[in-house]
């Protein structure tokens, strides 16, 4: 053997291993070789090259277990041993660049480990060791990404969860072979939501032609193309509760997918089909609180930081019409509104896993703080209208799934708008703005003037010092070419946790920057688990809950005048009605479920069960009321003396929404959250159960602003489950503050 020998070196298992460049993307054992095992090396490889090709993994596989079996430190002598198993189903040359480059990689890593612990670790180069290049078949991706991800389980999860440059190109071949498995499956869910949620929106989109829009949904499916993740990174989180804190372990890369999907529409008598589709975004998959007891993890939440970019490819003879820049905008505006509304931040889908974890810790995190932003003036925009050489601009901010529209105004390159917005964030450092400003028009398209597209962190840098910052426009295209620049004014304020319990409402010092703001203005989050004693009503009624807040601060609004930034912002608070009101909003509209069927002889007992708690009840004179009310059963049913049968239908119910409600209140001494249970049934009325009110005040002095209770709902037996949050919206901070808050674990 010609490779020179290397000093042995003994690694502990608890000690963090150094970097193992190898053809399986950084394929880690977690040990140095010993000097014996390395003089060999040379021979060991020509002698294996020789084995048969039916011999081969299993002979090469036992041979690296003997060699080594004395070399590995304790914590992965499971490598070792399992080493025949993990190369089974891969060619032999396969098998042996692994494994070479396996043994390269150990005689480099004495070396690079000191030097490793003085500095960053960088990517390591791409050198010729890529199991991609070394010719391997579609059965050896499968095998190499099992052998890829058992490897990071034994060598990533012992450093706590830190995923080195080396490791991260591992992930992406996992799940992207978990993706090609799933994607039927994915297909048929995204068939259901094509019927159920977008056909119906895009017929109100299209307004009057919306009656002669639809799809065939049997024709419709994602093709055999899935998405794919590239430049998947893992790091760890803590989210804080005021139960404790949650370890999360946070997988964040980018989906690209270029897919042949079909996609069957028909509008009026024209077919047409989308027969491709392009999505690009950052997709986080998160587990969300480690636990050391199946299933391991309180449950699981994917979303996308900021909305994916998204284009379609039409086809068919009414794909003409469909690729009219205006048909096509609303196409594609509803589309992505879809995504934005169940994937885009704050709105997330996942699952608990665990049934003793809370629904909303899970699922409902609260954003870090406000982002309170503000197009305060435009310059030298491109003239849209050749008659009047003017435009009638608007904005329009988009961030995470939030968006607001300015008003127009009219006949101008160089508008005053002064509006503001105040935006949930959830990230700084990963969320981004996008501000585009559009020429309104009436006898046609509106026309596109230009466009920022903003990191949060990148726009807080820039007006940290003045309060503001002109910025330049850009094309759709992100090309600066002379279409005009904008005033922008920005302040970030946190939304705290544990703070301070304020004296009194009182508006918060001038010098912070925004006048006019009570000293316990903030962030109420009201989520709806269910309700329980539902009357039991016809089969196929529909029960949901709407809710409501007084003392809001408005989420966008104008400012008067034109003054600076910060007073702008703050002329926005103090216009705000205390008792300021936004649309109701409401849960999904959800049926009764359907009981357990029971065989004969225990539908017989529950009969018989009623007959005699009716005869006792009966006997000692109670009257039908207190009998409803004591069986939990509809009482007009027991005035009638109806049937036992009869009696059980009307039994009454519990039904989980599990859904959330969230609003920016001026102060929390004049706020108050409603909440109306309300039910219709098939081909009846709606009608309105009863209320429940809640003085956001209450929170003020229970334990980290939080209540968790059932509350009586006004004029009946029925009980509205709620969890009750205040999160105190804090004095403005600088970006390093709001940066290093990225590093503290988020509320919940």
């Amino acid at each position: 053997s010609s490779t020179p020998a290397l000093p042995s070196a003994s690694v502990s298992h608890s000690a963090p291993q150094s970097p193992v460049p190898g053809a399986v993307a950084g394929l880690d054992m977690g040990a140095a070789c010993s000097s014996e095992c390395s003089m060999a090396s040379g021979g060991f490889w020509k002698e294996a090259e020789e084995l048969q090709e039916e011999r081969y993994q299993k002979e090469l596989g036992e041979a690296m277990r003997l060699k080594y079996r004395r070399s590995i430190a304790p914590f992965d002598f499971e490598v070792v041993e399992a080493l025949p198993t993990l190369l089974q189903g891969l060619s032999p040359s396969s098998a042996a660049a692994a494994l070479a480059a396996l043994e390269g990689g150990q005689e480099q890593s004495v070396e690079k480990e000191a030097e490793a612990e003085r500095q960053p670790i960088r990517p390591r180069s791409r050198r010729a060791t890529r199991i991609s290049e070394a010719g391997t078949s579609r059965k050896d991706d499968h095998s190499l990404a099992a052998l890829s991800m058992w490897s990071l389980n034994a060598g990533a999860i012992s450093r706590g969860f830190t995923i080195r440059p080396e490791d991260e190109e591992k992930f992406p071949a996992f799940i992207n072979v978990m993706m090609e498995h799933m994607w039927s499956y994915i297909s048929e869910f995204t068939t259901k939501i094509i019927g159920d949620v977008i056909e119906p929106s895009i017929k109100s989109a299209l307004g009057s032609y919306g009656g002669n829009f639809g799809f065939d949904l049997a024709e419709c499916h994602l093709g055999s193309t899935p998405a794919r993740f590239q430049d998947l990174r893992v790091n760890r989180a803590q989210q804080i509760t005021e139960g404790g804190a949650l370890d999360n372990l946070v997988l964040r890369g980018t989906v690209e997918w270029e897919g042949d999907i079909s996609i069957v529409t028909r509008l009026g008598a024209l077919p047409m089909a989308i027969r491709g589709v392009k999505l690009t975004g950052t997709l986080v998959i998160e587990c969300v609180g480690l636990m050391s007891r199946p299933p391991f993890v309180q449950g699981i939440r994917v979303f996308f930081v900021n909305p994916p970019s998204l284009d379609l490819e039409f086809q068919g003879r009414g794909s003409s019409v469909l690729e009219l820049r205006s048909i096509k905008r609303q196409v594609l505006e509803v589309l992505a509104r879809q995504v934005s509304n169940k994937l885009v931040v704050p709105n997330r889908m996942g699952v608990q896993l665990d049934k003793d974890a809370d629904y909303f810790r899970v699922l409902k995190p609260r954003p870090k703080g406000i982002l309170m932003l503000s197009v305060t003036r435009a310059e030298s925009l491109l003239a849209m209208d050749h008659v009047s050489q003017k435009s009638d601009p608007y904005v329009i901010f988009r961030c995470g799934a939030e968006c607001h529209r300015s008003p127009t105004v009219h006949c101008s390159l160089n508008p005053t708008f002064n509006f503001q917005v105040r935006l949930p964030i959830a990230s700084v450092r990963h969320q981004r703005v996008q501000i585009e400003f559009w020429d309104a028009d009436y006898a046609k398209s509106d026309d596109f003037l230009g466009l920022l597209d903003l990191p949060v962190e990148d726009l807080l840098a820039a007006t940290e010092h003045s309060g503001e910052a002109w910025f330049e426009l850009a094309s759709e295209d992100m090309v600066a070419c002379g279409r005009g620049r904008a005033l922008l004014a920005a302040v970030w304020c946190p939304l705290l946790l544990n703070a301070p319990a304020p004296q009194q409402s009182a508006p918060a010092p001038a010098a912070a920057g925004i006048s006019g703001l009570a000293a316990d203005a903030g962030w109420v989050f009201a989520g709806v688990y269910g309700a329980a004693q539902l009357p039991g009503e016809a089969t196929g009624t529909k029960f949901w809950v709407t809710s409501s807040c007084t003392g809001l601060l408005a989420t966008a609004a104008t400012a008067g005048g034109s003054p600076a930034s910060a007073a702008a912002m703050g002329a926005l608070e103090s216009s705000v009605s205390p008792r300021g009101e936004a649309p109701p909003r409401s849960t999904p509209q959800l049926e009764r479920q359907a009981p357990l069927e029971k065989d004969c002889s225990a539908a017989a007992v529950e009969t018989a069960r009623m007959d005699r708690k009716l005869a006792i009840l009966r006997q000692h004179g109670v009257p039908a009321e207190d009998i409803a009310k004591i069986l939990e059963v509809d009482a007009a049913s027991v005035l009638r003396q109806a049937p036992t049968c009869v009696l059980q239908a009307t039994e009454r119910h519990t039904i989980r929404w599990n859904h959330a409600f969230e609003f920016l209140i001026a102060t929390a001494q004049r706020s108050e959250v409603r909440f109306e249970l309300k039910c219709k049934t098939p081909g009846g009325q709606e009608k309105n159960l009863g209320m429940c009110i809640f003085q956001i005040s209450q929170l003020l002095d229970l334990p980290h602003c939080t209540f968790v209770q059932a509350l009586p709902v006004q004029g009946s037996d029925i009980t509205l489950k709620v969890r009750m949050q205040l999160r105190r919206l804090g004095a403005p901070e600088a970006l390093e503050a709001a940066a290093q808050s990225e590093s503290t674990p988020e509320s919940a």
